[in-house]
């Protein structure tokens, strides 16, 4: 986990679950967390940018936040945010990163 998605948070506000970097008593880039049933007991989280979609938003006293340590859950989030999906393999074979050995 890098240092930038150590910021990153889950806060429970006024009953609804919302994913962001957090800055002093911001959250920023804020995300919903849309749980929605996919059957056979499982369950699929979409994030949802929120109605006007601000860049920042900043916390209440009573918001309930922590860390999430999914990191499937993060990249996500920094999929959701940036537009970009994170690539995992290649059509030639696996990502070596930078200065990494196959």
């Amino acid at each position: 986990m890098s240092m930038e998605d150590s910021m990153i948070r889950v806060v429970n506000a006024g009953g609804m679950l919302i994913m962001g970097s957090l800055e002093g008593c911001d959250l920023v880039s804020p995300r919903v967390l849309n749980l929605e049933n996919a059957g056979n007991g499982q369950l699929m989280i979409r994030l949802l940018q929120i109605v006007g979609a601000p860049k920042r938003i900043t916390l209440g006293p009573t918001a309930f936040v922590y860390q999430p340590e999914d990191d499937g859950l993060i990249a996500t989030y920094r999929e959701s945010v940036t537009g970009l999906t994170i690539a995992k393999t290649l059509p030639g074979g696996n990502v070596v990163p930078i200065g990494g050995k196959r």
